[in-house]
Parts: structure tokens; sequence; C-alpha cells
């Protein structure tokens, strides 16, 4: 997907995050969930936004190579873990 979107319970739009393609996406392990850790498609690229206003903070990663690329944080910790899988 081309899209990260954000819903409310009741199915309400709330707004959208529009990125070069979402393979996965994981959130900040503080308690306020401050930051939204999005992996771009086949580039590996990590984008960090804030979570509450989409404003993108920093990135990194993006290798080129083929193969899938996860975020994932650890529960109880302020740690963002990304792994990837080679083809």
């Amino acid at each position: 997907a081309r899209r990260l979107q954000v819903f409310l319970p009741d199915g309400t739009y709330v707004k959208e995050l529009r990125t070069a393609g979402v393979w996965d996406f994981a959130f900040s392990a503080d308690a306020a969930q401050t930051y939204l850790y999005v992996v771009e498609g086949c580039s590996g690229v990590v984008r960090i936004f804030a979570r509450e206003t989409f404003v993108e903070l920093s990135r990194f990663g993006g290798t080129g190579a083929r193969g899938e690329t996860r975020a994932k944080t650890l529960a109880g910790r302020k740690t963002c873990c990304v792994s990837r899988t080679c083809a």
C-alpha cells in the first residue's frame, strides 16, 4: 500500500500518510506512542514520524537489494528493532 490510514473505532476516517509504499509499521514503546516507524517497500528505508502529526523526524536504511524489512518495537523498551530477510 502507498498509504497508511487512521480511523476511529467507529470507522470514521481521521487522516492519511502517503509514502512510497508501506510494508510494515510500528509505534514507539513509550506510553504515549510518540513515534511511528514506517518501513517503505523494496528500498528498506525506515522513516520515523511524530505519531500525532505525521511530521517526518528522521529516516535510515535503504539497501536497494530485494528482500523484506520489518519494524517492531520491543514491549516495555524504547527500542525499535528492524529486521531484513534477503531473497
